[in-house]
């Protein structure tokens, strides 16, 4: 990736992170992007000079189109943004399910909308496996990680030769989960880790590598990658629904 220019929408903290800097250590010319002045610089004091930072709230159309007119034509673009506040179906208000879908889904159209990328370079998004194993309680976020992976196959037709992927982790170990407990995040990630075939949730290179991969590899473009430790393979069973359960406590 020497030389080549990156984007990461959502590149301050997390896995968005770890892609700004897997991308770095390979040569690539990176700027990450966030909503947050102040996670922007704390992820420049770790990144290193080199990394250039932009506020952009990606649930606004004219911010993502302004971001992209100033960085210009760029060789990767990856979104992993993410407002996701979870919650029963009844109970989470209609406002919080437009802001959930404003910003991963919408800021997600809006960049593939808006960016400019060279021919034969890639578009990754995020959704996630739970799109088709929904739990009691996530219906919001299965709806709109789905919806993200429909349009990543169709953007692989309409955007090509630029190549659009999508990466779907299961559980994995960000500062995603700091909403809850200490206790009650070591306990769901135990339950976790007792379900899949590998035995442990995710840690942010697992991830990391799976976009840097789509992004590296020229002959990929309409693919959803599980990064799961084999979540899937369980399939909606009791225990999964016993440690869903535990994720929303």
């Amino acid at each position: 990736m020497e030389n080549q220019r990156v984007v990461v929408l959502g590149g301050s903290t997390g896995i968005g992170e770890g892609i700004a800097a897997r991308a770095l250590e390979l040569g690539a010319i990176v700027t990450i992007a966030s909503h947050t002045a102040e996670k922007l610089a704390t992820a420049k004091s770790t990144l290193g000079p080199m990394v250039t930072t932009e506020l952009c709230d990606a649930s606004d159309e004219q911010q993502v189109k302004a971001l992209f007119q100033r960085v210009g034509d760029v060789d990767h673009v990856v979104f992993c943004a993410e407002a996701v506040m979870r919650g029963p179906f009844r109970q989470v208000t209609t406002t919080t399910e437009r802001q959930n879908f404003e910003v991963k889904f919408w800021g997600s159209y809006y960049t593939a909308l808006h960016m400019k990328i060279k021919p034969g370079g890639s578009f990754t998004m995020f959704s996630g496996t739970i799109s088709r194993m929904p739990w009691s309680g996530m219906t919001n976020v299965a709806v709109i990680n789905g919806a993200i992976e429909t349009m990543a196959r169709g953007l692989a037709f309409e955007l090509a030769p630029i190549r659009v992927n999508c990466i779907s982790p299961g559980t994995i170990d960000t500062p995603a989960w700091q909403h809850l407990s200490a206790e009650a995040r070591a306990a769901f990630f135990a339950r976790t880790s007792a379900l899949v075939p590998l035995r442990r949730v995710g840690q942010t290179k697992d991830a990391v590598d799976a976009a840097i991969m789509v992004m590296q590899n020229a002959y990929m473009t309409g693919v959803v990658i599980d990064v799961d430790g084999g979540g899937l393979l369980v399939g909606s069973s009791p225990d999964t629904a016993n440690a869903a359960s535990m994720a929303r406590s």
